[in-house]
């Protein structure tokens, strides 16, 4: 019999088996050890065979190659539509295992974390701390627009500048007329 630390739920290991039979895999009787923060040997990512990354938003989502499998996957878990990703197709987690990602990440399953010289020789995923911050990105362009529009202003201001200037001599020659030639 397992323990409820080795077995965190028996919802995630049917979360797990849906989306094992999704991906034509035979279902597990129980969890696999896994490596904390990291894409590949995580649980999930040993269960299903492919990454768990986690979004700037703190969601996790599973990251597949091919369309059709994430598609299977999602109507498995009852997610949403797969979407497009840099290297794939993501497919977020139900909360369930959002929650578990988290939780395990968090190092709050002992039992399941893998022998401590596989986590010392484990390759850890780059991808999970390379998370897209929006909210610096988002500052960053917004930044950029000021100083966009700063510079527009500052262009038309020399251009209203220069009008002005100009205006009396063009003034001035169109009054003049064209000069008689003799």
């Amino acid at each position: 019999m397992l323990s409820s630390e080795q077995n965190p739920g028996s919802e995630i290991l049917e979360l797990i088996n849906k989306a094992r039979i999704a991906l034509e895999m035979p279902p597990l009787r129980k969890l696999p050890r896994g490596i904390p923060e990291t894409s590949q040997k995580c649980v999930l990512g040993r269960s299903l065979g492919l990454e768990v990354l986690v979004d700037d938003q703190d969601r996790a989502y599973a990251l597949l190659t091919n369309y059709h499998a994430a598609w299977r996957i999602a109507r498995a878990w009852g997610a949403e539509r797969p979407y497009g990703m840099w290297n794939g197709w993501a497919v977020l987690l139900p909360p369930e295992l959002n929650r578990f990602v988290h939780e395990f990440d968090a190092r709050c399953h002992p039992s399941l974390t893998s022998a401590s010289s596989e986590v010392k020789d484990g390759v850890r995923s780059e991808l999970r701390h390379l998370r897209f911050d929006w909210v610096a990105e988002k500052t960053r362009v917004a930044e950029l627009l000021t100083r966009a529009r700063q510079a527009c202003d500052r262009a038309q201001a020399r251009e209203a500048s220069c009008d002005e200037l100009l205006a009396p001599l063009l003034a001035s020659v169109s009054h003049s007329g064209p000069k008689a030639g003799g």
